[in-house]
């Protein structure tokens, strides 16, 4: 897992606060395993949920990561929200979609304007 979107240790140290000589000591191998407590200072920095690089460092399961209950959205950072947005786009699955009449009555059950207009090609759209 590539967390830092290959930058190099001295940015990551001045994003994460995570000393360089470690980050080096990570890269190389000579710590095997990151403590959690600076794979979190760096996942959050980097806006990731720090779950992914606790299991990426082999801290917990992905099992065990789907059990963590997540922090409300209010409390995330704007980088850790659009990190959130853009994972969920990445796996987002269309068999998910409810049918367009699901998705009108649910407009109209929250008093959204569910009129539909004619486009130029004279596809429908719902507006």
């Amino acid at each position: 897992m590539e967390v830092t979107d290959h930058a190099t240790q001295t940015s990551i140290a001045e994003k994460s606060g995570i000393k360089q000589p470690l980050l080096s000591d990570w890269k190389t191998g000579r710590i095997k395993q990151p403590d959690p407590s600076s794979i979190v200072t760096l996942t959050t920095a980097y806006g990731v949920p720090y779950t992914d690089g606790l299991v990426a460092a082999g801290h917990m399961t992905e099992d065990q990561a789907a059990t963590v209950i997540e922090r409300s959205p209010r409390s995330l950072t704007n980088s850790q929200l659009l990190s959130e947005i853009a994972w969920r786009i990445r796996s987002f699955d269309d068999s998910q979609v409810p049918p367009l009449a699901d998705a009108d009555r649910l407009r109209k059950h929250f008093g959204l304007d569910t009129h539909v207009q004619q486009g130029d090609h004279g596809g429908k759209h719902v507006s």
